[in-house]
């Protein structure tokens, strides 16, 4: 019995474990004829010559727009704003947006210089990290701080959110795994990432019409709803005219609330959808250098075909 038991586990592991992998192998990930780049500012090469895809063209007339702000500080929200006015969003993605990570760690930038060639709204990491070479690929572009109102406020939620997942990208970007207990560590991260952005910004003189922080949390709380109507078309006009897209009172209304996201993740933490997340989350965790490897190895022999 325990035998049988064992054997349906190993059956079950080694399931999963391929279809992880088709999925995987499944992403269009790395533009083979790209050079790696440095992480550095600026890159020594930034190659977009070869662009070609089976998707729709994106318009040259709408600048892309990057939203750098850290994990937790709104950037769902903005994403999710984005997407309703029809940009080509390119948001967390549990499996893709890790091996985009995995590759900005290996300081090769080419796949999310591919990804740029189909998407024109960018968030969460590691796109908060690559802002300066993003500016310099794409010198009309726009960029949107996200920022929590107080760093206790944000550093309640990341700690909140970091306590049911592990993760590399935590212990990179923050210097450990999990909030709670490296408080300091995170805070000074925060506070480095914003302080960094801004200076980069700030050297484009006065007048900068291609960066905006937008404080997720910065609004009061109002007591009606005739008030909060209002606060929410206030918001959809501070974004619109950044993006020098229509603010008119008919086009905030036709938008209707802003899309305020990830308040509580509560079908996170609901009984038997908090089990499988969990399961799903430590999952990926265990298997990402295992199946980050076997990509890589798979780029590099499509490669050498393709030569």
């Amino acid at each position: 019995m325990l035998l049988r038991k064992t054997r349906q586990r190993y059956i079950v592991f080694a399931c999963v474990l391929l279809a992880l992998t088709l999925i995987f192998l499944a992403i269009p990930f790395s533009d083979t004829e790209a050079k790696p780049a440095n992480l550095g500012f600026p890159h020594d090469v930034l190659d977009t010559s070869n662009g070609a895809t089976n998707e729709e063209p994106l318009s040259k007339e709408r600048p892309k727009v990057f939203v750098i702000g850290l994990s937790k500080t709104g950037t769902t929200s903005v994403g999710d704003a984005l997407e309703l006015l029809d940009y080509r969003r390119s948001g967390w993605e549990d499996i893709r947006s890790r091996l985009l990570f995995r590759s900005w760690l290996n300081h090769d930038l080419s796949p999310m210089i591919q990804a740029t060639k189909t998407h024109d709204a960018f968030e969460d990491l590691p796109w908060a990290l690559v802002y300066a070479e993003m500016a310099t690929m794409y010198p009309n572009a726009k960029f949107i701080l996200t920022l929590r109102k107080t760093e206790d406020a944000w550093l309640r939620s990341i700690t909140k959110h970091t306590a049911r997942r592990k993760w590399l990208g935590h212990r990179v970007v923050y210097g450990a795994f999990h909030a709670e207990g490296n408080e300091e560590a995170y805070l000074s991260a925060y506070r480095n990432h914003t302080d960094s952005v801004r200076k980069f910004f700030a050297n484009e003189g006065a007048g900068n019409k291609r960066y905006m922080e937008f404080v997720i949390d910065g609004q009061a709380s109002v007591d009606t709803e005739e008030a909060k109507l209002a606060q929410e078309r206030e918001i959809w006009g501070t974004l619109l005219q950044f993006l020098e897209l229509d603010d008119s009172a008919e086009a905030r209304a036709q938008l209707g609330a802003f899309p305020w996201s990830n308040k509580t993740d509560s079908w996170r933490t609901s009984g038997l959808m908090e089990s499988v997340w969990l399961f799903w989350d430590r999952i990926i965790y265990v298997l990402e250098d295992v199946l980050c490897n076997i990509l890589q190895m798979s780029n590099r022999l499509l490669t050498r075909r393709a030569l």
